[in-house]
């Protein structure tokens, strides 16, 4: 057994049993202690009063910065320089007249004859909000006094210190005033209008949706006149090809020197038909007559008469056919002809109805805006909401206040 000792002036002595193979000796430990580090000594009194009031002036002095003069200057602007603004909206859908075949079948279903038309509504929105919007406006009111009114408001007043003289600071007014939102699953259009009296945004929202219809309308307008076109030249053909057809049935009758050749061809095929029943009839004479008296003269006439008939009868049908001069080319002829001007009569008829139709879809209207909610009389101002605005800066100022406090704070701890 092995003992280790410790210097009496650092710890007691411990006995440890060592298991080892050396020789039994004495092994001598020295622990060596840590120093505790010495305080800072502390700063004089006057320096530490004056750092702690310098920090509370300096926590005052941002308090004030951030916090007092953001929601003072907001509350005077917010309760002595802003300006009411009313607010009048209307709700409205654009519709489409369908076709009679789709009334029809909505009318078996138990629908209208109204289809409901989102590219017409997304085309309203965009125009809506636009330097077009705003020229019209301008041709049935003085739009440029209405978006001034605000004498006193810094921000809202136009011109302003931030907003010059000009067209494109007048849309910027203008587009601050308007609140456009489609709803594309009824395709319902919600338009918010603003203005600093309530007589003006009820005028601004009726103004607005009544240009909205004359846009879809104009939309439309130039479809129509295409349509229009078309079939006026479609019909114009169709009367070229009706008079070219009965030319070449003129032309044809002046060679052949003949009106109708199926009515020719008609009588020729009575005639042959007269004639084949008469040699039937002369026939039977002729038998009957051999068999009373065949010494008889009249055999010999009623020989002569059935080999006459039947001679003409080989004359009419060579008429009918058999040689270029037959009836039969001039009736396949003239069939076609007939039935090229035939044809071309009901291109000229289908044509004008054409042309008919189009000109009464362009004289009736063809997209409808059609008004859900109209535009009303506003009764108190909705903006702007000066007890809810000054709430949300205050606390924003505090909520500052506090980071920036803390941030500070940090910075001098660390340093």
């Amino acid at each position: 057994m092995a003992q280790l000792k410790v210097e009496p002036e650092l710890a007691q002595s411990v006995e440890i049993p060592v298991q080892s193979k050396l020789p039994a000796a004495p092994i001598q430990l020295k622990l060596v202690g840590l120093k505790p580090v010495d305080p800072p000594p502390l700063k004089p009194l006057p320096v530490r009063i004056f750092m702690a009031g310098y920090s509370s002036l300096k926590s005052a002095g941002l308090f004030i910065f951030l916090v007092i003069i953001p929601v003072a200057v907001s509350a005077v602007y917010l309760f002595f320089l802003s300006d009411d603004r009313f607010q009048s909206e209307a709700r409205f859908v654009i519709r489409n007249s369908a076709s009679a075949a789709n009334a029809s079948i909505g009318a078996v279903l138990g629908q209208g004859g109204i289809s409901s038309s989102l590219d017409d509504a997304y085309a309203v929105n965009a125009y809506l909000v636009s330097n077009a919007a705003l020229a019209d406006l301008a041709k049935q009111m003085d739009i440029e006094a209405v978006l001034s009114r605000a004498n006193n408001d810094l921000i809202w007043r136009y011109p302003s210190f931030f907003k010059e003289k000009s067209n494109e600071a007048l849309l910027k007014q203008f587009q601050a005033l308007i609140d456009v939102d489609l709803e594309k699953t009824g395709g319902i259009t919600t338009l918010k209008a603003q203005a600093f009296t309530p007589e003006e945004a009820k005028l601004l929202a009726s103004n607005l949706v009544q240009n909205a219809e004359q846009l879809v309308n104009a939309m439309g307008a130039r479809s129509r006149q295409d349509a229009i076109s078309m079939s006026t030249s479609q019909l114009n053909g169709a009367k070229n090809r009706v008079d070219a057809a009965q030319e070449k049935i003129t032309q044809f009758r002046n060679r052949e020197r003949v009106v109708d050749p199926t009515r020719i061809s008609n009588a020729v095929v009575a005639t042959i038909a007269r004639l084949s029943m008469e040699i039937a009839e002369t026939k039977a004479q002729f038998s009957q007559l051999k068999q009373v008296a065949q010494r008889s003269p009249q055999l010999d006439t009623l020989t002569k008469r059935i080999e006459a008939l039947e001679n003409q009868v080989i004359i009419e049908r060579q008429q009918l056919a058999g040689s270029d001069s037959a009836l039969a080319k001039k009736i396949s002829e003239y069939e076609t002809l007939v039935l090229e001007k035939q044809f071309a009569e009901k291109l000229l008829t289908a044509a004008a109805n054409s042309v008919e139709s189009a000109r009464l879809d362009a004289q009736r209207q063809q997209v409808y805006v059609e008004r859900i909610v109209a535009p009303a009389l506003p009764d108190s101002p909705q903006a702007p909401k000066r007890e809810l605005s000054l709430a949300i800066i205050t606390a924003g100022s505090l909520l500052f206040f506090f980071a920036m406090r803390s941030l500070f704070r940090r910075r001098y701890e660390i340093r």
